[in-house]
This record gives C-alpha cells, structure tokens and sequence, in this order.
C-alpha cells in the first residue's frame, strides 16, 4: 500500500500546504527575514501563517489515521464475558 492510499490522498492536504507557502513567502519577501531590513509585521503574520499551516496538516492528517478503522480498537464493555 502506498503512502498516498494510506493518508487519504493528497488533495485534503493542499490548502494546508499552501497556508505554509503563503506563509512562508510573506516572512521572506515581504518581511525580509535573514536580512538587515526586517518588517517584524510581515515576519509574524507569515511565522504564524506557517506554524498554523503545520498544526492544520497534522490535525488533518490524524483524523484521518484516527477515522481508518484499521487503526482502530474494539470497544471495551464491562458485561462482556472473557
């Protein structure tokens, strides 16, 4: 089984990745981090844009690890005999 077919495919990622790229791009360009001249508005929006878009990837990606009834347990109930 491949990693696409065991996440769920990518397309449920996308939008999420692409927070991060936005992200990204607004601390580099805009924001000029690693440079001289920071705009520290610009490098927190898109620091937060990035760190966000990271925390939604994996939330995502563990709904849909935690839904997969493979990975799930049986349900434990205290009249069932042993």
């Amino acid at each position: 089984m491949s990693l696409s077919e065991r996440i769920g495919g990518y397309r449920r990622y996308v939008l999420a990745v692409t927070v991060i790229v936005v992200g990204a791009i607004l601390a580099v360009w805009p924001g000029g981090i690693g440079g001289d001249d920071t705009n520290s508005f610009f490098v927190s929006l898109g620091s937060m844009l990035a760190v966000g878009g990271v925390a939604w990837l994996f939330l995502r990606l563990d709904r849909q690890v935690s839904d997969d009834p493979r990975y799930q347990r049986p349900v434990y109930r205290e009249d069932d005999e042993a």
